[in-house]
């Protein structure tokens, strides 16, 4: 409430309009400087607001370009695991940790040495998560 009341109170000194209660007189010239110190104020206040806003519409602009990015984009690992490593149990348990934290295998290559899975997962962004719960 206080920041729409300030911002009023810019705008009209922007606009050159008294920022005083209708009915009050502005008689004198200590009371003229004043109003023109008061409106002087309002008007760097005005401009300081501006700048702020036009600095958190860049930064939201910007933020959402970043986001939006992120869908459609992949993140990979890969991981070997030797032969000695390479026991059902111990294969199943990893695999289960990595499916928890939402890497899916999308190949696997056997080799001497063990075996090379190849897992991939999307990025995480806010407007993806969004679109993907929309009705």
């Amino acid at each position: 409430m206080i920041e729409r009341v300030i911002i009023l109170l810019a705008m009209l000194a922007v606009a050159g309009l008294p920022t005083r209660a209708l009915g009050q007189s502005t008689n004198g010239l200590a009371e003229a400087k004043e109003e023109a110190t008061n409106r002087r104020s309002l008007k760097e206040l005005a401009a300081k607001t501006y700048d702020s806003l036009s600095a958190s519409a860049t930064n939201a602009v910007d933020w959402v370009k970043k986001d939006w990015e992120k869908i459609g984009a992949w993140k990979y690992k890969i991981t070997t695991f030797a032969v000695s490593d390479a026991s059902d149990a111990a294969l199943e348990s990893k695999l289960n940790d990595l499916g928890k934290e939402g890497w899916e295998c999308f190949w696997v290559r056997e080799s001497q040495a063990g075996l090379t899975l190849f897992f991939k997962k999307p990025e995480k962004g806010i407007i993806a998560e969004a679109l993907k719960h929309r009705p």
